[in-house]
């Protein structure tokens, strides 16, 4: 239960700090925020596993986070899974 706390303060913490200190203003959470070299890098990381549904809105909402437009830090996407195996769908596409 206390992991499970402290999970929770960190992301309400990681959205906090992202939208007073680098104009982050998704209404989306951030799987991280950490200062690499004197630059702050944010950013998703989802893990794909299935071609439709839910992971199709992960995948577009990695990528929303990408494009955030005048935010005050690095911003990348750590995406695993189905992604990568090719095939028609509209993930491997893009």
């Amino acid at each position: 239960m206390l992991e499970f706390l402290y999970l929770r303060l960190k992301l309400f913490s990681a959205i906090f700090f992202g939208k007073e200190h680098l104009n982050y203003n998704r209404d989306k959470g951030l799987d991280f925020v950490e200062r690499f070299n004197g630059k702050y890098v944010i950013g998703e990381a989802k893990f794909l596993s299935d071609f439709w549904g839910s992971q199709n809105s992960d995948f577009e909402d990695a990528i929303a986070t990408l494009e955030a437009k005048d935010v005050n830090a690095i911003r990348i996407a750590i995406l695993d899974g189905i992604l990568y195996l090719r095939g028609r769908s509209k993930i491997h596409k893009l």
